[in-house]
């Protein structure tokens, strides 16, 4: 089992999901599937705590990846993409197309590092 398939929990059975900042490591076509479970397992009214690595193509630290594919916002590592580095406006853009609404956002950035974002969102039913 993983975000994208939380078939072991019945739907609206959580009031709260809370992301521990793993969902910078989920990637492509798995990112709509995963917003679709936290979703479906909410409670209508249900609160989504996004904890993610946040920045893009334009941050200074991303670019001083070695490799970095700007199309995705996804390092890369050993060929392959290792995690996704989007915008403070994407991550917003991904919330609401899934029907969430942000209560609260908060972004650190810390000495040129890659930033933190942190959003409380809504299920809006």
């Amino acid at each position: 089992m993983g975000v994208t398939n939380l078939e072991k929990f019945e739907s609206e059975s959580f009031d709260v999901v809370f992301d521990a900042l793993c969902i910078h490591c989920i990637i492509g076509k798995d990112r709509p599937e995963m917003y679709k479970e936290i979703s479906r397992v909410l409670k209508k009214g249900g609160l989504f705590y996004l904890n993610s690595s946040c920045g893009g193509s334009e941050h200074d630290q991303v670019k001083g990846f070695a490799n970095f594919d700007k199309n995705t916002n996804c390092e890369i590592r050993d060929g392959k993409p290792y995690r996704y580095i989007g915008t403070e406006a994407e991550l917003i853009k991904e919330l609401k197309d899934h029907q969430f609404q942000m209560i609260r956002k908060e972004i650190i950035y810390r000495n040129g590092m890659i930033g933190n974002i942190k959003v409380l969102a809504k299920k809006i039913p």
